[in-house]
């Protein structure tokens, strides 16, 4: 599966839904796009594989919290996430596939919120 539209429809709703976020980027969202579509493949990928996953989500959190990314912030992800999700699935998204995207966002989020806590101030 291509995931560059998912990320480019998650970060289109992303800045529709939180427009003081953009800032946080570069204009030219191509390369952004890219390495979130890279990194959504390898964290499926590596579902099997807990703990290399948290340590991978640990570092990415320490990442976003040095280019200033704040715990309020998750929220607006896990809807424009989720939102994006239910686009690209289409008539097989449903309240199931809700539930089980958003348990899983939250497990990423805490890990990421784990790996930026030990960061310390960005």
């Amino acid at each position: 599966m291509d995931l560059v539209p998912l990320a480019a429809d998650f970060y289109d709703t992303l800045f529709q839904n939180s427009p003081h976020l953009r800032a946080l980027f570069s204009e030219d969202m191509g390369p952004q796009v890219a390495k979130l579509a890279q990194t959504l493949s390898s964290a499926v990928a590596q579902l099997d594989q807990r703990e290399a996953l948290h340590r991978d989500l640990m570092e990415l959190g320490a990442l976003h919290r040095a280019k200033g990314v704040e715990t309020a912030n998750y929220a607006a992800v896990t809807e424009a996430l989720i939102a994006a999700l239910a686009r690209a699935s289409g008539a097989s998204w449903g309240p199931r596939s809700e539930r089980a995207w958003r348990r899983l966002i939250k497990g990423v989020s805490a890990s990421m919120l784990d790996g930026a806590r030990r960061a310390g101030p960005g």
